[in-house]
């Protein structure tokens, strides 16, 4: 069987749900920067209500579907609807299994933190069609990017996370800033540690192109102790670890591979009282 999570349909700019109510979350741009209508679906493990754009083909669909469904119940294709609109919960890791390997670590690999289909479509569209946002500059040598800070539906799922890093790492944190990022082919990611404002990381991947490309062909890697880590993930994975402890950094882009995206999620202690930017 399969569970299709709650959801509201958003026909309008002008309607207003009492779920938009998370904080240091601008959901004034955040609603100007979609199209309607959106469906926002229920993401459990986050406790937050995302957004995906749909058409009325999909809401005529989706409106008379019970909350439980047989999946051979489905028309051919509406499953990876589904799956695109974050109404399916993808397969997780236990939190038990992701806090013992932040103990033997230093890490903890974070898989499905939201379903790949979701990112590769809604996440992907988002941070593309916001072009006039993008910045590009060059903060350490070798690296070739677009990037921008706290967009409004990137800091919804990071603040989402907040909870989550706290249950895995066992301490009070809580959020700093995002970076969602596009790397371009031929970059790479000199080993470094980080800013004050990057206690702890969780490093996101919502796509690649081309689509089909292995994103985990340019694995991560985490120095943590005498241990490297080799991490590698797919779109909808995310690894959480140390970036003012741990030195990591990539090697060069696999030449077969033309764009990564992705967004850094930053996390202080709970006690700092320093900027969050």
């Amino acid at each position: 069987m399969i569970y299709i999570r709650p959801y509201h349909i958003q026909e309008t700019r002008q309607q207003g749900f009492d779920f938009f109510n998370v904080p240091r979350v601008d959901y004034d741009a955040l609603l100007d920067q979609l199209h309607f209508p959106v469906v926002w679906a229920y993401e459990d493990t986050l406790g937050v209500w995302l957004p995906a754009e749909a058409d009325y083909d999909f809401i005529n669909f989706l409106r008379p579907l019970p909350n439980t469904i047989r999946n051979d119940a489905l028309p051919k294709g509406r499953f990876q609807q589904l799956c695109r609109m974050g109404l399916i919960t993808p397969p997780r890791r236990t939190l038990a299994e992701m806090q013992e390997e932040a103990r033997s670590h230093g890490i903890a690999i974070i898989r499905n933190l939201l379903h790949p289909d979701y990112c590769k479509s809604m996440l992907k569209s988002y941070y593309y069609r916001n072009e006039h946002l993008h910045d590009r500059w060059k903060d350490l040598e070798g690296i070739k990017r677009t990037s921008v800070n706290n967009m409004p539906l990137m800091r919804l799922i990071h603040q989402g996370t907040e909870g989550l890093v706290k249950a895995i790492l066992g301490e009070d944190i809580k959020t700093s800033y995002s970076f969602a990022s596009s790397y371009e082919s031929g970059t790479t990611l000199p080993a470094h540690t980080d800013r004050p404002q990057c206690v702890y990381n969780i490093s996101f991947l919502l796509g690649s192109d081309p689509c089909d490309a292995r994103l985990s062909d340019w694995p991560f890697f985490i120095k943590h102790g005498e241990l490297t880590n080799r991490v590698e993930l797919e779109a909808g994975d995310g690894v959480l670890y140390s970036g003012v402890r741990d030195l990591h950094w990539r090697d060069m882009m696999p030449t077969k591979i033309a764009h990564t995206l992705g967004v850094f999620f930053h996390y202080v202690a709970g006690s700092f009282t320093g900027s969050l930017d």
